[in-house]
């Protein structure tokens, strides 16, 4: 899949998420975003390959309301990839999201997400995915997360993957 086709389907994610987005009112200030930073496992040897560990980095952009009735929503990018920086293989995933904690402050918290994972190590395919994760707040902008990441496969590859994030929310 080319790379303009990735680009409209992503745009097609962002519009879909725009209800959830139309609740919440824009704060010009940075109190809304997380970076995570660490590393990510891919599920199927194949896709591995040499290397087993791969970098990941993520953002996500939290919503003053929930996409559901309880917790909190927000949308996610990560990349995970064979080179830090670099032309190595790579996935990409954005997620629709949504948080449930029982202390928005610190203390342990679940999260659950449907999106789409872009690949670029099958000829640039697109599929479903879906994440289920959960993490400990220490503060209120410090936190670590684990999350699983499913993806359907492509051409025989299995996109998922268990991600080890370190994050800061600001």
């Amino acid at each position: 899949m080319n790379n303009w086709k990735m680009a409209a389907m992503a745009a097609g994610i962002l519009a879909v998420s725009g209800s959830a987005v139309a609740q919440t009112s824009f704060d010009p200030t940075p109190y809304n975003f997380s970076f995570r930073i660490g590393g990510s496992l891919p599920q199927d040897g194949a896709v591995r390959g040499a290397k087993d560990f791969w970098n990941a980095i993520g953002v996500d952009y939290n919503f003053t309301t929930s996409v559901l009735k309880t917790g909190n929503g927000f949308i996610s990018l990560d990349a995970v990839s064979t080179e830090f920086l670099g032309e190595g293989d790579a996935m990409w995933s954005l997620m629709l999201g949504n948080r449930f904690a029982s202390n928005t402050e610190e203390g342990p918290y679940f999260v659950a997400g449907l999106g789409a994972l872009f690949t670029d190590f099958v000829d640039n395919k697109t599929t479903f995915g879906a994440m289920i994760g959960g993490g400990v707040r220490f503060g209120q902008s410090v936190f670590v997360e684990g999350r699983f990441t499913y993806g359907r496969k492509i051409d025989g590859f299995d996109p998922s993957s268990i991600g080890v994030f370190v994050g800061y929310r600001f």
